[in-house]
């Protein structure tokens, strides 16, 4: 923080202006905020490489982004395949950047609300 800014481990920055406030409370939200980033930004960052790699692998879905989840539409008779395949795709993006082994829940289901 001695910068005004955090980083992800991906190296994505968000700048911390209100560090210099002069009111403790605005300084207080600004560093959970800063902490905060470091943890949620990485794994909205993650979340988007795997997108993108979803997203090659299996062009002809729809996928959504929701918080980090990634829901995509697929015919039921392929949906098992796309599940595996994209569990194994999120599990190896993680991996490669936090150098940790990271659990992914896929569900099959007809609608967002089912799974």
């Amino acid at each position: 923080m001695e910068y005004g800014y955090t980083e992800t481990l991906l190296h994505r920055r968000r700048y911390f202006p209100e560090l210099k406030a002069r009111k403790a409370y605005v300084i207080e939200d600004a560093l959970k905020g800063a902490v905060n980033h470091v943890i949620q930004g990485t794994a909205a960052d993650i979340c988007k490489a795997a997108m993108v790699a979803v997203d090659r692998a299996y062009p002809e879905m729809l996928i959504h982004q929701v918080h980090d989840s990634l829901i995509l539409e697929a015919p039921l008779w392929y949906a098992e395949e796309v599940r595996v395949g994209v569990s194994k795709i999120m599990v190896d993006i993680a991996e490669g950047y936090l150098g940790v082994p990271i659990e992914v829940k896929a569900k099959i289901g007809r609608s967002w609300a089912e799974v």
